[in-house]
């Protein structure tokens, strides 16, 4: 384990120990169900560029979420924004790429809430870019022209075979 999937861990045994007399931690079903102090840490994490890989790593290693469990995540109510929109709109390139490419979501899937529907991960990139500010359209355009390169993607390339 790296230091900052120990310092993870560390901060996020610290905070359910801080909780302690809320209901125990349950494995991730729909973003209501993860523990708050577990959402609060990933909220935080996601406003800060590089600080979610570590943060996710750890739950994943602990086993406080699964793989299969990830794409809820995204979905994540951190004051009143989803988890996905704060680290777009703070535009946090590392923590996007990790969502998008480390996790191994499907980013066509429709997982990602926007109003009353679900839709693609792209799908939401693309209609927040529409309304976006020029600085925050331009880092959503530029990651969407990159995305599908497969050197910016390995992904892509190990899907190619």
């Amino acid at each position: 384990m790296t230091a900052r999937v120990l310092a993870a861990l560390f901060s996020l045994s610290i905070m359910c120990l801080a909780h302690a007399e809320q209901p125990p931690v349950t494995p991730l079903s729909h973003p209501a169900s993860l523990h708050p102090a577990l959402s609060a840490a990933l909220c935080r994490a996601a406003a800060e560029d590089s600080a979610l890989a570590p943060q996710m790593e750890a739950m994943l290693e602990s086993g406080l979420i699964s793989y299969d469990q990830v794409g809820d995540v995204l979905n994540l109510d951190c004051q009143s924004r989803s988890l996905l929109e704060r680290v777009v709109a703070g535009q946090h390139a590392e923590n996007l790429e990790y969502l998008a490419i480390d996790l191994g979501l499907d980013i066509d899937q429709p997982q990602v809430q926007m109003g009353v529907q679900l839709v693609s991960f792209i799908a939401f990139l693309e209609a927040r870019a529409v309304q976006a500010e020029p600085a925050l359209k331009a880092f959503i355009n530029e990651y969407l022209a990159y995305f599908r390169d497969a050197e910016f993607n390995p992904n892509l390339a190990l899907s190619m075979y």
